[in-house]
């Protein structure tokens, strides 16, 4: 019965009448001889249904793409945000690297100073290079 109210309260038909086949209150004959106005208005429910239901689809995509960054057309299927997710992982692996090897060379102190004197240099070029620097 619980069901039965929670798909009236949803107005889901289609789970009303699959409640109403599973109790058998419904038999081949019933359905054979449901009106044909019947039958529309049965159709035009479980249309609307779907509509509401690619609508849920959609917005549910959209926040996916939204809080992940993606492009609003961007096809959402599992293989390509595996792919996706799998190039990302390789970039970041790569940054990793790039870091650790950064906090290696720069736990030598002579090796900061000898950049620290490299980017002072490059400085003072793109000031001498650029009046606007």
């Amino acid at each position: 019965m619980q069901r039965v109210n929670q798909a009236y309260d949803k107005n889901n038909l289609l789970q009303l009448l699959e409640l109403q086949l599973e109790l058998e209150h419904i038999d081949q004959s019933s359905l054979n001889h449901i009106s044909e106005d019947r039958l529309k208005h049965y159709n035009k429910i479980l249309k609307d249904q779907l509509a509401e239901l690619d609508q849920e689809i959609q917005h549910v995509e959209d926040q996916f793409r939204a809080q992940y960054g993606l492009a609003p057309f961007v096809d959402l299927s599992p293989s390509t945000i595996l792919r996706d997710l799998l190039r990302d992982i390789v970039v970041m692996r790569q940054t990793n690297r790039d870091i650790e090897r950064d906090l290696r060379m720069f736990n030598d102190m002579t090796t900061i100073k000898m950049w620290l004197k490299v980017v002072k240099r490059q400085s003072r070029m793109r000031a001498f290079d650029d009046p606007y620097f």
